[in-house]
């Protein structure tokens, strides 16, 4: 008599549960519909927004619908909807939310979203939303940035040594944590960019002070410039510049009437030449 062994038998039956599943038209596996997407607010400036959860169902998946939210790698949930009770908000979200918000006029998607009231700069972050039941589990993520403005940009040049000049940019009172760039404007759509500048930041009530700065050689420098600094918040097209302008120290140059060799004075040298000259002349 043929046998089948322990691991034969179970793929066997696995495959008849997989042949029973199609052909009775059962399915246990709940369906994200959406993308990712992030969201982009000022501070104060809006009454409310929704954070979306998009789902579809099985009939099994029905019995036993859990809706929960988490905000930024808490592992304790900041929302929390079980079909057939009345949603609640826990933690950051507790009393931020309308908690009689409908989603979609349908039993099992009513409370699956966060409509959140008046949102400010705490509640931003990464939320995570789980859709769960006892047969299946997914989730869908949607990333909320509240920022602030800026108080101040600003831009100056300051020279600390003779044949340098350090090109210096402040910004304050920012939220999210700020990127900061230094370059060379350009007549063409081109920028220099400077790189190496150092980078300083603080955080105080409840926003950003940053600073950059960086040394440049005048030699490098090809007449008047204007630097440009520009403070961007990651993840948005959010750009906030500001520029100062610089006239580097200006060179002459002469040619050697007996050698032929170029040689360089700077202006100042140039000046004193010049009046030793008239001294010797009277």
């Amino acid at each position: 008599m043929f046998k089948l062994s322990r691991k034969s038998f179970n793929l066997a039956l696995c495959l008849a549960w997989v042949c029973l599943t199609i052909m009775t038209g059962q399915t246990t596996s709940i369906e994200i519909v959406g993308d990712e997407v992030i969201q982009v607010v000022e501070n104060g400036t809006e009454e409310y927004l929704v954070l979306d959860c998009p789902y579809e169902l099985s009939d099994q998946d029905k019995t036993s619908l859990v809706i929960k939210w988490y905000h930024t790698n808490n592992p304790v949930n900041v929302y929390q909807w079980i079909h057939g009770n009345k949603p609640q908000a826990i933690g950051i979200l507790e009393d931020r939310l309308d908690l009689e918000y409908v989603a979609k006029d349908e039993e099992y998607h009513r409370h699956r979203a966060l409509y959140v009231i008046k949102p400010t700069t705490e509640l931003s972050g990464e939320y995570t939303c789980s859709v769960s039941s006892f047969e299946d589990e997914k989730t869908y993520i949607q990333k909320l940035i509240v920022y602030s403005k800026p108080s101040e940009v600003s831009v100056w040049t300051d020279k600390r040594e003779e044949d340098t000049v350090t090109v210096i940019c402040k910004v304050d009172g920012i939220y999210p944590e700020p990127e900061l760039m230094l370059h060379i404007a350009s007549d063409s759509d081109n920028k220099t960019i400077l790189a190496g500048a150092k980078e300083v930041k603080t955080w105080s009530h409840g926003s950003y002070m940053a600073t950059i700065e960086l040394e440049i050689d005048e030699d490098d420098l090809d007449g008047p410039v204007e630097f440009v600094c520009e403070v961007a918040i990651p993840d948005t097209d959010l750009v906030f510049p500001n520029a100062t302008k610089y006239e580097p120290k200006m060179k002459v140059v002469e040619s050697a009437v007996m050698s032929g060799v170029p040689r360089t004075y700077s202006t100042s040298a140039t000046i004193l030449g010049l009046a030793a000259l008239l001294l010797c002349l009277l």
